[in-house]
């Protein structure tokens, strides 16, 4: 988040330094299941349990599932760059946990990478096929009725409920 901060505010080297220290670190350990280098084999991914989780060094000849390199940005050097930059790393470092639908909302981007996406899922996934396309009133929640109501002060309420709901 600072990183992004950095980035809006035009600080691209303190953006950099950010998302390189994020980058140094991803490309020291891989994380895994089991007790040492020895065991990290033998042991199954699911059912992995949180005390058994280990961080490897990179190079360590026994992993095969982490093989990929990853370098260090040169400064920034444009507003652009640097946007593209952070967002990839975000991506990255929180997928699975719940933030990349915020972070679309945020960036402003939602509308068109939800559309796109279900643009090519709707025909793989059939689930999705009846799936509500994204719009602009997504963007915000709707703001329940009952606040609407206790913010009347006499006839006229104080809220006004979000465009679109």
């Amino acid at each position: 988040m600072l990183a992004e901060a950095n980035v809006e505010l035009n600080n691209l080297a303190a953006a950099t330094t950010l998302v390189n220290q994020i980058r140094t670190r991803a490309a020291q350990t891989a994380q895994g299941c089991g007790t040492s280098s020895d065991t990290i084999l033998t042991k199954k991914y699911i059912g992995c349990k949180t005390d058994s989780r280990l961080a490897v060094p990179i190079n360590d000849p026994i992993i095969k599932w982490a093989t990929y390199k990853v370098g260090l940005y040169p400064t920034f050097p444009d507003q652009a760059t640097g946007r593209t930059a952070v967002r990839t790393e975000r991506r990255l470092e929180l997928g699975m946990e719940g933030e990349r639908f915020f972070d679309l909302r945020r960036w402003g981007t939602a509308q068109q990478v939800i559309t796109d996406y279900l643009l090519v899922e709707k025909t793989r996934r059939s689930y999705l096929a009846a799936a509500t396309p994204f719009t602009a009133r997504y963007n915000l929640y709707p703001i329940p009725s009952l606040q609407i109501e206790l913010s009347k002060v006499g006839a006229t309420s104080t809220l006004t409920q979000n465009p679109g709901w």
